[in-house]
């Protein structure tokens, strides 16, 4: 009686575990960076300014032979953006200005290579 049960129990439990693996693919998955979307009043203007500074090290293909690369990258940003109604509904609009300067040191067959792209 006792192996019976513990079958039963088993049964079910693939049973489950099937139907969980039928049914993962039409789950949700929550977005990961909250409030991206927020509701505004129609009407409401949005302006920004942003800088962002990165530098390190670059990977690329073990095939090519570069060596020893480091980028300094400069990326200042303008937005702006309103909230409307469209057919009942709100919407938003958004306009990203961004200049990118990025200053780029690397050994290429171990040789530095020059050149300057404006």
């Amino acid at each position: 009686m006792e192996l019976r049960a513990m079958k039963t129990r088993s049964q079910v439990a693939h049973t489950l575990l099937l139907l969980l693996f039928c049914f993962a693919a039409s789950l949700a998955a929550q977005e990961m960076q909250p409030r991206a979307y927020f509701p505004a009043p129609v009407g409401v203007n949005f302006f920004g300014i942003s800088y962002s500074r990165n530098a390190g090290g670059m990977l690329f293909d073990p095939g090519l032979p570069v060596e020893d690369s480091h980028v300094v990258a400069k990326v200042p940003s303008l937005a702006f953006g309103q909230s409307l109604g469209v057919l009942g509904h709100s919407a938003q609009v958004l306009v990203v200005a961004s200049y990118v300067q990025a200053d780029l040191t690397l050994l290429f067959a171990g040789a530095q290579p020059h050149g300057f792209c404006p």
